[in-house]
């Protein structure tokens, strides 16, 4: 579990790559020829909060992100090591200092099926400090895809024997639908489900190959428009529904990404601001 990447980046992973080369035909496939993101700027109602910063090597693989929290000064970041069927994150601060790491392991079309996560000594000295049981020493998740690569599966498990469980749909080259469900101790906490509209004009620039990390499955084909979501817990219901809307390059790639929340009467706006290498 990434403790420190916001939700609009939590799909970010990362990462430096290993002394040893590796051809390509071992491992995911990178998308050359593909617009790869170089930063994104995150703000929110106006204000600047984060920078987030992407390096690849020559072969399109995401070598290093960089993020820089405006509001706190922090600074972190994220290498990565290909080994084969093998993809190690490791997450550090400024200092150099261990905080985090994350251990893929590929099936045959070079997917991951399996995410351990570990922290360390820095985090857990932290978790202590702070009293944030919510930060797992240990954590671990699976993923299932379709026939076409989409990712339709995650389950995440915690060392205290909670379990997150997401279940997608796609249609079209997009994701229109999920269900997700918490349980701990064989009882179901928390419950909810998700529907997704695009603009189906509008290609995507901004997901998972952009970004370089292929290995957790396709992107959505278009750019979403918006997302209901529903979540239960005991006899409460919590409505959300986000809207977005983009600005283009003139190569219509995303350049601004606004996204506008409603939740419980109150009015949210993010919007990230997108370049390209």
């Amino acid at each position: 579990m990434k403790i420190y990447t916001s939700i609009f980046a939590v799909a970010i992973l990362i990462l430096f790559l290993s002394s040893c080369t590796k051809d390509n035909s071992s491992g995911p496939v990178f998308h050359d020829s593909i617009a790869k993101i170089q930063t994104v700027t995150e703000y929110f109602n106006e204000a600047q909060q984060r920078v987030t910063s992407f390096t690849y090597d020559t072969s399109s693989r995401l070598i290093r992100v960089s993020y820089d929290e405006i509001y706190n000064k922090e600074h972190y970041y994220d290498t990565l090591l290909y080994n084969g069927a093998t993809i190690i994150i490791i997450t550090y601060d400024s200092k150099n200092k261990l905080l985090e790491q994350e251990v893929f392991t590929l099936n045959a079309d070079h997917l991951a099926v399996l995410m351990t996560d570990t922290l360390g000594d820095q985090t857990k000295s932290m978790r202590k400090h702070f009293f944030d049981f919510s930060i797992q020493e240990h954590e671990a998740n699976i993923y299932g895809y379709d026939a076409n690569g989409y990712q339709t599966l995650e389950i995440s498990s915690n060392e205290y024997g909670g379990t997150h469980r997401y279940e997608k749909t796609f249609s079209d080259g997009n994701l229109i639908s999920s269900t997700y469900q918490f349980m701990a101790n064989d009882t179901v906490i928390q419950s909810g489900a998700s529907s997704f509209k695009y603009y189906t004009n509008n290609v995507n620039t901004i997901g998972n190959f952009n970004r370089g990390i292929p290995f957790l499955g396709k992107q959505n084909t278009n750019l979403l428009s918006g997302i209901s979501d529903q979540k239960w817990q005991s006899a409460d219901t919590i409505r959300i529904t986000t809207n977005y809307r983009y600005e283009f390059d003139n190569l219509n790639r995303v350049i601004k990404q606004y996204i506008m929340t409603q939740n419980s009467g109150n009015d949210d706006v993010t919007y990230l601001a997108y370049t390209y290498r």
